[in-house]
């Protein structure tokens, strides 16, 4: 038995009284979740530095190169998920830019994020493509733009 709650698709409304988006899924506990792996994902690296380990100088540089890289690319996600991104549950509509629609290269799965004003984009969980076109038409009807983007497959790098 996990803890872990299963991934269900995002119900997404349109409040007409306070004019705002209104997302229901569990986006924040899956962030708190990729914020605490990805965190823990450096911690090798730092007691490898600590612990001073002594190597010849081929391993050595080897071994510094593939510290110094994942490093980076885990402070990447990490900015990525502090400053880029968001997972807020209810978005005014004028802050909306457009809907995009990506189409996976290797499983032809859909995912879908919104683009704000600001920047930041709110990744949408759709577990079945049916579901895809009820989103596309509910921003449609909003006349907020639908992009689609097919045979991407490096994310979050696409944006």
């Amino acid at each position: 038995m996990s803890f872990f709650k299963g991934r269900e698709t995002s119900q997404v409304s349109i409040d007409m009284v306070t004019n705002e988006l209104v997302i229901i899924d569990d986006a924040r506990y899956y962030r708190l979740i990729q914020i605490f792996i990805t965190a823990f994902g450096i911690l090798p690296f730092i007691w490898l530095v600590l612990k001073d380990y002594k190597f010849s100088f081929g391993t050595s540089f080897f071994i510094s190169f593939f510290i110094g890289a994942f490093t980076s690319l885990i402070l990447y996600v990490i900015y990525f998920f502090l400053f880029k991104s968001t997972v807020a549950a209810r978005i005014p509509v004028g802050d909306l830019k457009e809907l995009l629609v990506f189409n996976l290269l290797f499983t032809g799965d859909y995912r879908l994020s919104i683009e704000l004003q600001n920047g930041k984009y709110r990744n949408l969980i759709v577990n079945e493509n049916q579901s895809v076109d009820s989103f596309i038409t509910l921003f449609k009807a909003a006349g907020i733009l639908v992009n689609r983007r097919s045979k991407y497959h490096i994310y979050p790098f696409n944006y």
